[in-house]
């Protein structure tokens, strides 16, 4: 039995060695600067879409950030909850939760009384 140990111990070493290789060659290097270049495109092209936005999985109602400003902007008050703004747009408020917390700072402000408001980048 200390034979197969010691035949799967090398077996795994010579395994690791090739694969440490592989991971430091020229090719994989400039392959994972281009993937990784590639993936920050990629989101920034869903986040100007909408597309990363979009609630998927649920199951439930969907909603996209651009929706829930929308939605702000048709408001007569400036100020409003998570269930407020859920309720107001027929979608679960981790959906709401999620817009609200992606879009921080910059599409939406958190007012220190559990309320959120659409940001003004005209008076920022």
């Amino acid at each position: 039995m200390a034979t197969t140990d010691t035949f799967i111990e090398e077996q795994l070493e010579l395994i690791d060695e090739q694969i440490e290789k592989i991971n430091n060659s020229k090719v994989m290097k400039a392959a994972d600067k281009l993937i990784q270049q590639r993936n920050k495109l990629t989101a920034a092209r869903r986040a100007l879409m909408g597309a990363g936005n979009t609630v998927t999985g649920s199951g439930g109602p969907r909603t996209t950030q651009l929706e829930v400003i929308q939605w702000f902007k048709r408001q007569d008050e400036d100020d409003f909850t998570v269930d407020e703004i859920a309720a107001g747009l027929s979608v679960g408020d981790s959906v709401i939760r999620g817009h609200l917390n992606r879009g921080k700072d910059e599409a939406f402000l958190k007012n220190g009384d559990g309320t959120w408001s659409l940001r003004d980048p005209e008076n920022d």
